[in-house]
């Protein structure tokens, strides 16, 4: 009996697999490849500048948009978690470590510190390369010159979310109708690796609502991760 089974289930998997195929597509109209033309960040001069010599010249693009500071947003960039204060006064007594170092980096762009944009980048890419106690560090002095006093207090933006300043919904809608591609680049255009999971979640999918809903499901195909970086959390 068990002989007989095991030859009925091996001739049906030898019949499933002799009648599978792989086809080969081509692509459109026999061309004979293709490439695509991406722009980041939304940066309002892509728009000014570069779009009509796109539309003259009637090549597509895909433009990654940092949904936060479009004007019209749901979704505005902020922090998801404890109140930065606490968390600012609670680095006084405890170091960086493996185990508070996400929150605090998430909480690092949110801090109204003038200046703290800088050290959290350089932690940001000291963990991504894998240098974690530099990390640490860096995020501990980000956070000893927020408690001294070293940062002018105010907002502080990256430079890609000041360049995208004025953008808004009716104007990505206005272009998506000439055939534009738009998808998501986050909410802030921030480090994904070294967000905790409520941030990196906030980002993500809050920036893939903002565009379904002022665009639709077919602009929700495809994301860019920021700074281009290959880390296993982003």
């Amino acid at each position: 009996m068990k002989k007989t089974i095991c030859v009925l289930l091996f001739c049906i998997s030898f019949q499933l697999f002799a009648q599978s195929q792989t086809a080969i597509t081509k692509w459109k109209d026999d061309k004979r490849g293709a490439f695509s033309i991406t722009y980041d960040d939304g940066n309002r001069n892509q728009f000014k500048y570069m779009l009509p010599v796109m539309d003259r010249l009637q090549i597509p693009a895909t433009f990654y948009i940092i949904t936060g500071p479009i004007k019209g947003s749901q979704y505005p960039t902020k922090f998801i978690g404890r109140p930065v204060q606490k968390i600012i006064k609670e680095t006084a007594s405890t170091p960086t470590n493996a185990t508070n170092y996400f929150e605090r980096a998430s909480a690092a762009k949110y801090l109204d510190r003038i200046g703290a944009n800088a050290y959290y980048d350089k932690s940001a890419i000291a963990f991504e390369d894998g240098k974690l106690d530099d990390a640490y560090k860096i995020m501990d002095t980000l956070y000893k010159k927020a408690r001294d006093g070293s940062f002018k207090t105010g907002t502080e933006l990256s430079n890609e979310v000041s360049e995208e300043m004025g953008l808004t919904w009716d104007s990505v809608k206005l272009y998506a109708s000439k055939g534009y591609e738009f998808a998501s680049h986050t909410v802030s255009h921030t480090h994904l690796a070294v967000l905790d999971t409520a941030n990196i979640n906030y980002e993500l999918l809050k920036s893939k609502e903002d565009i379904r809903n002022h665009l639709g499901d077919e602009y929700t195909f495809d994301a860019e991760i920021p700074f281009g970086i290959e880390h296993p959390r982003a």
